[in-house]
């Protein structure tokens, strides 16, 4: 399995991180009756997994925090098992073959695909048969924070634009305030944002998450930046470095911005989606309460919103046992709830 964790790397690299790769199996095929012509894996199925199960598919997303490498493919059914031979399930697909995460391939029909940009340029998706299950989503910061720190991409006004448009093309919708970024008059700008948002006409009963985040950066990210954007002021807040050898902005700072956006977002609907990105349990249990316990809760708290937001998004009720059962760590969870604790003693986590 070792050459094909090599290759998969090396496909991970050519990506980069603003693209995902999916790869199918082969099916088997009919030849009569009950009988199938043997099994040939598709090529390049095989060249990444190694894994012979016909009717799987393999998903790369590089830089993904909870693993780039995803398996979606049968679960071992003991009645299949009888006259076809063993079947790798589930854990096998991750205990052997290494996959980060592995799901029940029919789980994919329940899947949304959310294109997340800066960008206002969407009227070639405008027409697109995209059947309900696409959510076009933005990142928002203040106007000025665009101006002067995110080089080339929309303005803020063009960006709201392109949402209400999306929104009459009726996609579903998403927003990210994910890094918020701490600078002085922060108030002020992130409210005129919400503010925006409402008069331009946007539904709440058409988003559906809002995540909320602050900046964090590793080390030598900062001496990159500032090489290349001098002027930048983003680094100017007081920092420290988590135990995830990343900097970001002090967790008192961090809660005060979090409690402000969440209060602007349940002034505007109480029934909005929230979640936080990349932060532990506390800032969770201080201001978005209660705090999910592992990524299994959260994808179940999503899951529950969108069957109740959205009837008929989702074929299948969710079900918190089935969740249970594909439980990983997530930042934060109580096993490595330090992981990203920052306590400011001495510039330094306990």
């Amino acid at each position: 399995m070792q050459e094909h964790l090599r290759r998969r790397n090396k496909l991970l690299k050519i990506l980069g991180s603003r693209s995902l790769a999916i790869l199918p199996a082969a099916s088997e095929q009919v030849r009569n009756r009950d009988n199938l012509h043997p099994f040939r894996q598709n090529s390049d199925f095989i060249y990444l997994t190694g894994l012979h199960e016909p009717d799987a598919f393999m998903v790369m997303v590089p830089g993904r925090s909870e693993g780039s490498y995803l398996l979606f493919l049968r679960p071992r059914d003991p009645e299949v098992e009888r006259w076809d031979g063993p079947m790798i399930g589930l854990k096998g697909a991750m205990q052997v073959y290494g996959a980060d995460q592995a799901y029940p391939v029919d789980t994919l029909d329940q899947m949304l695909l959310e294109l997340k940009s800066k960008s206002a340029d969407i009227q070639h998706l405008l027409s697109l048969p995209h059947n309900g299950r696409t959510v076009l989503a933005w990142s928002l910061n203040p106007g000025e924070l665009i101006r002067t720190e995110e080089h080339r991409a929309a303005n803020l006004d063009a960006r709201i634009e392109a949402a209400v448009q999306a929104q009459k093309a009726d996609y579903k919708l998403a927003f990210h305030f994910d890094p918020m970024i701490w600078h002085r008059g922060w108030e002020k700008g992130y409210g005129e944002v919400f503010l925006k948002l409402q008069k331009a006409g946007i539904k709440p009963e058409n988003i559906c998450w809002i995540s909320i985040g602050s900046l964090r950066f590793p080390p030598e990210m900062k001496d990159k930046a500032l090489d290349k954007f001098p002027k930048s002021s983003i680094f100017t807040g007081e920092m420290i470095m988590g135990k995830d050898n990343k900097s970001r902005i002090i967790k008192p700072l961090r809660a005060e911005m979090y409690q402000f956006a969440i209060k602007q977002i349940k002034n505007w609907s109480d029934d909005l989606f929230i979640y936080f990105c990349m932060e532990d349990m506390e800032i969770w249990q201080k201001c978005l309460p209660p705090a999910p316990q592992n990524s299994a809760e959260l994808d179940y708290r999503f899951a529950k919103s969108l069957w109740e937001r959205f009837p008929g998004l989702l074929k299948d009720q969710p079900i918190w046992e089935d969740y249970q059962s594909f439980k990983t760590p997530r930042r934060g969870d109580t096993e490595t709830l330090a992981h990203n604790i920052d306590v400011e003693i001495n510039g330094k986590e306990k």
